[in-house]
């Protein structure tokens, strides 16, 4: 999540967000970090959630020489110095590696920030400047749970340098506000944030449970304030 709240930060400039984006080679991420277990993803809903779409156009696969042409005409053709903050919990402290790896190709000398602890990590995502914010966001079957934990408009304790823009906030309340999840509305607020180069995806990954087929009605899929356990019941 980059930094576009600070009109003078170069992430507030959408050609840098794509640049930052192409010279992401997520495939090499996700071979080297997996085992061969991840996807490299190019849209922001993961494939197993309903609002992925198998026919998605607005990816930005990895291309170094477009990444410089579009920091040129960002005006930015030397680059500049930025801070990636890292959430401190649920990362391979070698990702924010490969990213500054990544990016320093085109210029972005990026420092890296991992905080101690979540206190602090909140505090910087709302504070700091010039920055890009590495981060999980979570989700369910229904991606409008992702859309509210991380994204939200409003939202205060987080991710303050993440501009909600009026274009999103609109696109956000039409989902948010629907009777029931409609995959055309998730999908125009994720793909919004793809056009944009709002939210740049970065690695995918899941959970894994293991139990024995007559285990029914575990929940595995939700998060914890959605878990029901005493749900839980065993198969004869």
């Amino acid at each position: 999540m980059p930094d576009t709240a600070h009109p003078n930060s170069p992430f507030a400039n959408k050609k840098v967000r794509e640049a930052a984006e192409y010279a992401l080679d997520r495939e090499a991420i996700a071979r080297a970090f997996s085992y061969g277990f991840w996807q490299a993803p190019y849209q922001i809903p993961a494939p197993s959630t309903t609002p992925y779409n198998p026919n998605f156009t607005l990816a930005r696969k990895y291309n170094v020489a477009k990444a410089k042409q579009l920091m040129a005409e960002a005006g930015y053709p030397n680059g500049f110095s930025a801070t990636l903050l890292v959430i401190p919990v649920g990362i391979d402290r070698n990702i924010p590696v490969a990213i500054q790896n990544n990016l320093a190709a085109i210029g972005i000398k990026l420092e890296l920030n991992t905080p101690a602890a979540i206190p602090k990590f909140l505090q910087d995502s709302n504070t700091l400047q010039n920055a890009l914010i590495l981060q999980p966001v979570f989700s369910g079957a229904n991606w409008n749970g992702a859309l509210a934990f991380a994204l939200r408009p409003g939202l205060t304790m987080m991710n303050s340098i993440w501009l909600r823009t009026p274009e999103f906030i609109k696109l956000y309340d039409a989902t948010l506000t629907s009777p029931t999840a409609d995959v055309g509305l998730i999908r125009a607020a994720t793909d919004y944030l793809s056009a944009e180069a709002q939210v740049i995806p970065v690695l995918l990954g899941g959970s894994g449970y293991a139990y024995l087929p007559y285990v029914m009605n575990g929940g595995w899929n939700d998060r914890e304030n959605g878990w029901k356990p005493e749900e839980i019941w065993l198969n004869k």
